[in-house]
C-alpha cells in the first residue's frame, strides 16, 4: 500500500494532551480519534499481486494476521500508527504490509473479541494508550455506578423510566448479560428499564463484593451489544434505601436474571 497517512491534528492533540491533561484536550483527542485513519501492520499470506493499476486485491483463502504487542501485564493491544515515519520509528521492513484503518475498524475487532485490551497509537513515540473502558467512554456507552448517585440530580428533579415490553429490550446484550452472570456467583439479580429516552438504558444489579471490579466488568460484556448511539448505565440495588432509584426499579418490574432462575425475555 502506497497511499499516504497522515494524521497531523490528532498528533498535535495527543502531544498538547500529554502536557496539559484537562477536560477540553481530551475532548479534541477524542474529536481527532473519531476521524482519524491508522496504519494497522499485518502479515498477509500469500501477499497479494498488483494488477497494472496499482490495486492489489485479497483473495479467497487469504490469512490476515495483525501485529500484536503483548505488555508485561500479559494484556494484548493492537499497535497502530498515524503515519510512515512512525511506523519506521518502531520498525523498518522492506516489505512491510499495512492496512488503513479507522477507529470504527478497530472498535469492531476489540469490542467482539476478549483477548484483546485495546489498542496504542504510535509504540515508539507518545505511546498513547487506548484500553477497552476508554474506548467504551468513547462510544458514549459507559456504564458507571455514579451515573444516578445521590448527588446526579437536584432534589425533586424527576427521572423517567419506562418499563419496557420485553420487545423493547436489546436482546443480544440480555443474552451476554445472562451468560456472563451465571458465571459470577456474586451477581444475584439484576433488571433493565428504559430510561430518559429511546435507545437509554438503566441496568440495576443486586450484588456482593467489589463494585469498581463488577461495573468494569458489565462494561466490558455488555459495550459490544449496544448499537451506536444507544446508552448503557448501571447502579447497584440498595435494599436498604425504599425511596431510591434502584429501589423503585427493582418493585416496579420483574427482574430478566434471578441466580438459578430467570425469565424469558
Amino acid at each position: 500500500m502506497n497511499k499516504p497517512v497522515e494524521n497531523p491534528a490528532l498528533v498535535a492533540a495527543i502531544a498538547d494532551l500529554q502536557k496539559n491533561n484537562t477536560p477540553a484536550a481530551r475532548a479534541r483527542v477524542v474529536e481527532e480519534l473519531r476521524q482519524a485513519h491508522f496504519l494497522s501492520p499485518v502479515k498477509i499470506t500469500p501477499k497479494p499481486a498488483a494488477n497494472e493499476a496499482g490495486q492489489s486485491f485479497i483473495e479467497k483463502g487469504t490469512t490476515v494476521e495483525l501485529d500484536l504487542l503483548v505488555r508485561d501485564d500479559n494484556q494484548t493491544f493492537l499497535p497502530v500508527f498515524t503515519d510512515w515515519p512512525e511506523l519506521k520509528k518502531w520498525r523498518v521492513r522492506g516489505d512491510e504490509q499495512t492496512l488503513i484503518s479507522t477507529y470504527d475498524d478497530l472498535n469492531g475487532m476489540i469490542m467482539r473479541d476478549q483477548k484483546y485490551a485495546g489498542f496504542i497509537i504510535n509504540v515508539a513515540s507518545s505511546q498513547m494508550c487506548i484500553d477497552r473502558t476508554l474506548m467504551a467512554e468513547i462510544n458514549g456507552s459507559v456504564v458507571s455506578r455514579t451515573d444516578f448517585g445521590p448527588h446526579a440530580v437536584e432534589q425533586d428533579t424527576p427521572v423517567r423510566i419506562g418499563i419496557p415490553n420485553h420487545a423493547d429490550l436489546p436482546r443480544e446484550l440480555l443474552i451476554a448479560l445472562v451468560k456472563d452472570f451465571k458465571m459470577q456467583p456474586h451477581i444475584k439479580t439484576a433488571w433493565l428499564v428504559l430510561i430518559e429516552r429511546k435507545g437509554s438504558f438503566l441496568l440495576v444489579v443486586n450484588f456482593t463484593g467489589d463494585e469498581a471490579s463488577t461495573f468494569k466488568r458489565i462494561l466490558q460484556i455488555g459495550t459490544p451489544h449496544l448499537k451506536q448511539n444507544e446508552l448503557l448505565r448501571a447502579i447497584k440495588f440498595d435494599p436498604q434505601d425504599k425511596e431510591n432509584l434502584s429501589a423503585y426499579v427493582a418493585r416496579a418490574c420483574e427482574p430478566f436474571y434471578k441466580r438459578k432462575l430467570w425469565g424469558s425475555f
